[in-house]
């Protein structure tokens, strides 16, 4: 039972259906644009716009009760620090290593250590299911003064940021990362005056090895706690800062190298998590690519308008079209082995 309770932290902790929303629930080269466009026009029309700024539950006749604004002098800095709390894509200048520190530090940290503690060994700034702080912060730096640009991930037990990779020490670092903000979706959003970009990145089954589907919800709970902290601290720094919901998933994922939770290899099935072809090639998300290449490739075919494809695209699609031979073999061969007592009888 012991060997059973410690192997929950590495089996999947998330049932198809959970695995599906988050498939379903991504934006990718082949629907940015319509997203974009929808987006766009409800932003646009002014009725829109008003309904959702004067929405309210509305309960028929009930009686009202009046709230008092009785604060206390830390909860009015709070307050003020909330008033002057905005979301902006216009920023005025770059901010430095100091800024950034004093954010970070002021957003998501350890506010307290257990040493024997019968649930939790430490307790962070925001409330979290089971203690169990599934997210982890990642920060790109584009023009952070005394930052070289390149990757870090935020290290908040050492308070620290750990170098992943530079960009001058990696090829087409920044193409690969503008592949995740394509012009339709990333509107007025000009990178030559962002200083960087914090991305959330999130170890699910940290949370649903113990709470199974819901500690979906709870991740994303997490997310905008810590996002909240974020710009709370920003506007108390006199930073200008926005969070940002429209990027490419897989193109983001494969910038920072993240495994999804159902990355299984597909071409040796039983072989879970092991990843032996994307380690083999070095390329994060290889089947979750190949596919989408393919499928892109079918909705040419279907509509007779075949665009010219790269040696990558190619290779892609072959390597699409192989996983779907193998996954088949084995199949095939599990099922004849499995029926083989069945069927043996009648011949």
């Amino acid at each position: 039972m012991k060997q059973d309770i410690y192997n929950l932290f590495y089996d999947q902790g998330l049932n198809t259906e959970s695995l599906d929303f988050i498939e379903r629930s991504k934006m990718t080269t082949y629907n940015s644009m319509n997203l974009g466009m929808r987006i766009g026009s409800i932003m646009q029309i002014p009725y829109y716009s008003k309904q959702v700024a004067n929405h309210t539950t509305e309960l028929g006749m009930c009686e009202k009760i009046p709230l008092q604004k009785t604060f206390n002098e830390t909860a009015l800095k709070l307050r003020d620090i909330q008033l002057v709390r905005k979301s902006t894509r216009k920023f005025n200048k770059f901010i430095n290593l100091e800024n950034l520190s004093n954010v970070l530090l002021n957003s998501y940290f350890v506010t307290e250590i257990f040493k024997d503690h019968s649930h939790h060994l430490a307790r962070r700034s925001i409330a979290s299911g089971g203690a169990l702080y599934p997210i982890d912060l990642y920060y790109i730096s584009l023009h952070t003064e005394g930052l070289e640009n390149g990757t870090y991930f935020y290290n908040l037990h050492n308070e620290s940021l750990d170098c992943l990779v530079l960009e001058k020490e990696e090829k087409n670092y920044m193409t690969n990362l503008l592949k995740a903000f394509p012009e339709e979706i990333k509107g007025e959003w000009d990178f030559s005056t962002v200083s960087g970009i914090i991305i959330f990145g999130a170890v699910i089954n940290r949370v649903a090895c113990k709470y199974g589907d819901r500690g979906l919800r709870f991740a994303l709970m997490d997310v905008g706690a810590i996002l909240q902290n974020i710009h709370l601290a920003s506007a108390a720094e006199n930073i200008d800062c926005c969070a940002i919901g429209g990027y490419i998933d897989d193109a983001i994922d494969s910038f920072l190298h993240f495994r999804y939770p159902d990355a299984y290899n597909i071409f040796i099935p039983g072989s879970d998590e092991y990843y032996i072809f994307e380690d083999l090639f070095g390329i994060q998300r290889l089947y979750g690519n190949s596919f989408e290449k393919s499928k892109e490739f079918w909705k040419e075919i279907k509509c007779l308008k075949i665009k010219r494809k790269s040696m990558i695209d190619i290779s892609r699609i072959i390597y699409f079209l192989l996983s779907c031979v193998f996954i088949t073999m084995f199949w095939g061969i599990f099922v004849f082995f499995i029926s083989y007592p069945i069927w043996s009888r009648f011949m």
